[in-house]
């Protein structure tokens, strides 16, 4: 037993089993299917405790098991995904197939692109955003569309809200780096 996970409200318990050479998680007391492995680290509940995520190996390949349902296979998932908004309707993880990225938001796939940062939700959970890389330039992308080219982005702060209007985000461009402001236009995905 390992991983233990108890959902924000304290009411739900997950975590992962094993038996044999199969792992598997354990959601309130109920065994799910088994496979080659479950990630450490990746059971993750939504912040009502309501939806459950994390992350297994199939074989050679990595999924998304959300609400107890398995998503399309990839070649990796991200560390540290998937990660739900703080509403909990929205969900996001990176995931890799052969040399390329993408960010897949609500079982909807962004990119591709060379490399990704950990996406972020704004705290309403209407807008995603996170930073890509394509051939030497960085960027942000927000609900899928990337904006600005920048020489490199701080990989451990990533993109962050400070509110549903407002991004930031480390950027170097040039021998310069910033702390950089956006403010966002109200609106919807």
């Amino acid at each position: 037993v390992s991983d233990l996970v108890f959902s924000p409200d304290g009411r739900r318990l997950a975590y992962i089993a094993a038996l044999g050479d199969k792992r598997f998680v354990v959601i309130d007391r109920a065994e799910q299917r088994h496979y080659t492995d479950v990630v450490t680290g990746s059971v993750t509940f939504s912040p009502d405790g309501s939806r459950l995520a994390y992350t297994v190996k199939i074989d050679e390949k990595y999924a998304v098991v959300l609400d107890g349902v398995e998503q399309k296979p990839w070649d990796f998932v991200g560390t540290g995904t998937p990660f739900f908004s703080a509403d909990g309707k929205h969900v996001a993880w990176a995931a890799r197939t052969g040399r390329r990225w993408y960010v897949v938001v609500d079982r909807k796939e962004q990119g591709p692109f060379d490399m990704v940062g950990r996406p972020a939700f704004s705290p309403d959970g209407r807008r995603v955003a996170y930073w890509t890389k394509t051939g030497r330039y960085f960027s942000v992308a927000l609900d899928g569309k990337t904006r600005g080219r920048y020489d490199g982005m701080h990989p451990q702060t990533g993109v962050i809200f400070d509110s549903p209007a407002r991004l930031r985000y480390v950027a170097l461009k040039g021998r310069s780096v910033s702390l950089v402001t956006e403010k966002l236009k109200q609106g919807n995905r």
